[in-house]
């Protein structure tokens, strides 16, 4: 059992550090670009997603008594695969407004 929690606690810890790093380059990016007026939407949008992350834990929990599913992995996997599919064709189609700064 010991084992198990360690694996799982790695997890959580590596993908916790993996959405900082992320939520610092985009917070870093805004500041260079000068939206600094835009951070606390984006800060209150990640306060959000940590919310919804912990209430689908709940949900997940009281509905399926915290029994693995593979078809239900398998969904979540697929409707992930198919936002980020989404959201990178987004970005690149904008070629002009996701410009890095020169300087």
């Amino acid at each position: 059992m010991g084992g198990v929690f360690v694996q799982s606690a790695a997890i959580l810890l590596r993908e916790g550090l993996e959405a900082l790093l992320v939520i610092a380059a985009v917070a870093a990016y805004l500041d260079k670009v000068g939206a600094r007026d835009r951070l606390p939407a984006f800060y209150a949008g990640g306060a959000a997603a940590i919310v919804a992350g912990l209430f689908a834990a709940w949900a997940f929990e009281v509905f399926n008594n915290g029994a693995h599913s593979d078809v239900l992995e398998a969904a979540i996997m697929l409707c992930a695969a198919a936002i980020m599919l989404y959201v990178s064709g987004w970005l690149l189609l904008r070629p002009s407004r996701w410009r890095f700064c020169s300087s």
